[in-house]
């Protein structure tokens, strides 16, 4: 397509969210990728800019929001009212290179806040409407690319700390809006698509157009959707019909700068749950569920076995240790999902703000976010949550039913244990007995047999010797006769006193 456009431009939102409360700690190390990034993006217009040289980071917000300018940088900047420029902001101009022996005249502004206790800045790049005092021409579409030659406004790229939105305009002249109308709203998205993928010339995959409407009287695209967001952020692409658009753009800065806060504060706590869903809490949820799964196979092949009860026992005090760290993923989602209502509460807040001075058609395209797109994600999140916390319950559950089979196993074995005493104990008992009759009824019939001993009626010799001593003899026998008597006492006691249920 070979269309040309009236003052092209680029919006970049950038915003360093942190925790949502009015102290602020003294580590701005990592916010100051955040002012960094605008010094590269700004590089580009063949300018040194220092943007930390014009903040004041320790200033503190009256109630949620404060401009970070220095008071002594913060002079009434002021251009023609054919050029865009937003109060308390701090003005831009520089130029690109066409080629060789051409530039364009590149202006813009930078707009760094605070809101709550996080950062933010407002980055606008465009080609200015008057230069000299004349209306400037409007330019081919290929020209774009030069404004992103180096992809620094893919912000988040391998930041997960920032968010972005990225809102791309410009003018249409009254002979293309005219073309188009001829041609349908399908005719301008395509155009939209082409001019995307212009300001993108490197990008391989972009998020394709989900949404269309108007804004303050102009067509707008929205590109990316809160659940499948690209590493781009969202992109709108927005094209001015007439002034409108800009003036409330200028008047109503600050609203608009806190709608699209609050839209990444809830997009990002989003991503941050999808992260840890993925990444952390499905991997925990197998292993408890494959522990789980163990023990059950374990109840079938308990037995009697001491050994089976002691590895059960230790696999139960792993799953309070598995279900703490369980719980405290959940507690970080169910906090994020909080995050994600209270920003969407406070969108709703700020566009409440333009009743009265917008006519609600005209900022109608802003309500999709706290109407559909937020409650359909928190909706979603809602519905993780319930599934994941099953296995909580599955937890517990599972321990008191296990400690509940170790402990009847446990007592059986202790029964059983028991009685197995109780029998060594009684027949310990016979086998005392037994053995002191036999030791008694041996020496006395030894004895006995001893005094009927004289030269015609000798001991037998023990094993045929001839030459053991007469004592030795009597001893042997004795011993012989002791031991017999034992012997058989002790099988028949053990007969006679032994349970009916032990044949």
């Amino acid at each position: 397509m070979n269309y040309q456009l009236y003052a092209p431009g680029v919006n970049l939102f950038v915003f360093q969210i942190r925790e949502s409360s009015i102290l602020m700690t003294d580590d701005n190390s990592n916010v100051n990728l955040l002012w960094e990034t605008c010094n590269n993006i700004i590089s580009t217009l063949n300018k040194n800019f220092q943007l930390l040289d014009w903040l004041d980071l320790k200033k503190q917000p009256n109630y949620h929001y404060v401009n970070l300018i220095k008071a002594s940088k913060n002079k009434n900047n002021t251009r023609n009212n054919d050029d865009f420029l937003i109060p308390n902001s701090i003005s831009i101009e520089g130029e690109i290179d066409l080629d060789k022996e051409q530039t364009l005249v590149i202006k813009g502004f930078v707009y760094p806040v605070r809101i709550f206790n996080s950062y933010g800045l407002w980055l606008n790049l465009h080609r200015p409407e008057t230069e000299n005092g004349e209306k400037t021409k409007a330019i081919d579409i290929e020209l774009l690319n030069k404004l992103n030659l180096h992809q620094y406004f893919v912000v988040v790229k391998n930041k997960p700390s920032l968010s972005q939105t990225l809102l791309i305009t410009a003018s249409l002249t009254p002979e293309i809006q005219r073309e188009f109308q001829g041609k349908g709203q399908q005719a301008l998205r395509s155009f939209a698509d082409e001019y995307l993928k212009l300001f993108f010339p490197d990008s391989d995959t972009l998020p394709p157009c989900n949404r269309v409407g108007y804004l303050f009287g102009s067509p707008i695209f929205q590109y990316g959707l809160i659940t499948e967001l690209p590493t781009s952020g969202t992109i709108y692409v927005w094209f001015f019909y007439s002034k409108t658009a800009q003036n409330i753009l200028r008047e109503y800065h600050q609203d608009i700068f806190e709608l699209f806060f609050y839209r990444n504060e809830a997009t990002q706590a989003y991503q941050e749950i999808q992260n840890i869903i993925n990444n952390t809490l499905v991997e925990q949820y197998a292993n408890i569920k494959s522990i789980i799964e163990d023990l059950d196979k374990q109840q079938k092949y308990l037995g009697n076995s001491q050994k089976m009860l002691d590895k059960l026992r230790v696999q139960t005090r792993q799953l309070p240790t598995m279900a703490r760290s369980y719980d405290e993923t959940l507690t970080k989602i169910i906090n994020l999902q909080s995050k994600i209502e209270i920003a969407t509460q406070k969108y709703n807040e700020t566009i409440d703000r333009f009743d009265g001075r917008i006519k609600k058609r005209h900022y109608k395209f802003l309500e999709n976010f706290s109407r559909n797109s937020s409650p359909y994600v928190q909706a979603n999140i809602k519905a993780k949550i319930r599934t994941f916390q099953y296995g909580s319950n599955l937890i517990d559950k599972t321990l008191v039913s296990i400690r509940g089979i170790v402990e009847i196993e446990q007592t059986e074995l202790e029964k059983q244990r028991q009685k197995v005493e109780k029998e060594w104990e009684r027949q310990l008992e016979i086998n005392v007995f037994a053995a002191g009759s036999g030791i008694a009824v041996g020496g006395i019939v030894s004895t006995s047999y001893s005094a009927t001993v004289n030269k015609n009626n000798p001991l037998p010799k023990p094993f045929y010797v001839t030459n053991i001593p007469l004592v030795a003899q009597s001893i042997f026998w004795s011993l012989l006769f002791s031991i017999l008597v034992a012997a058989g006492l002790m099988w028949s006691l053990g007969k006679f006193f032994r349970k009916p249920d032990d044949n």
